[in-house]
């Protein structure tokens, strides 16, 4: 798990080098995010006034958000997931101002409770780490005495792969 957040520290030092150095769209809105989705992902521009990414992540990290696990830009500002106080919350965050917009928990189907009882029921235990990720319920356990690492869709609570 130190390699992915590594590699993925790695990302978002790139992006946000590649933001704050990249050409500026003088035709783009006065506020907010513009995009021209006529040619894909690729032409998604902010504006010439948005903070530069580095600036907006310090802004949220000095509002008590951190470590943050995801950036990316949509429509309406940067998406961005953190931890607050120990939970994953995912974030809307104006890249002119910097203001966040919505700080939400990422949303889940099935109570982790009736997953893990699931689990146990079907020979897994003790659990080891539990970890929320972009893909599922990554669920460090045993099955007898064999370690396994488990992704568990949020949603349905059911075994989507075992390692």
């Amino acid at each position: 798990m130190k390699f992915r957040f590594r590699r993925f520290s790695l990302v978002l030092l790139v992006l946000a080098f590649l933001v704050a150095c990249g050409p500026r769209d003088e035709t783009a809105p006065e506020s907010g995010i513009g995009l021209d989705d006529s040619d894909g992902p690729a032409a998604m521009e902010l504006p010439g006034e948005a903070k530069p990414l580095a600036e907006i992540v310090g802004m949220i990290e000095r509002q008590g958000y951190g470590p943050v696990a995801e950036i990316e830009l949509e429509d309406a500002g940067w998406e961005i997931s953190a931890y607050k106080s120990g939970q994953r919350v995912e974030l809307l965050v104006d890249g002119v101002s910097g203001e966040v917009i919505r700080d939400m928990p990422p949303e889940t189907g099935a109570a982790l409770s009736e997953i893990l009882g699931s689990l146990e029921a079907k020979g897994y235990g003790p659990f080891l780490e539990v970890e929320l990720t972009e893909d599922g319920w990554e669920i460090e356990t045993h099955q007898g005495a064999m370690a396994v690492v488990l992704l568990v869709d949020v949603d349905s609570g059911e075994i989507i792969e075992e390692e």
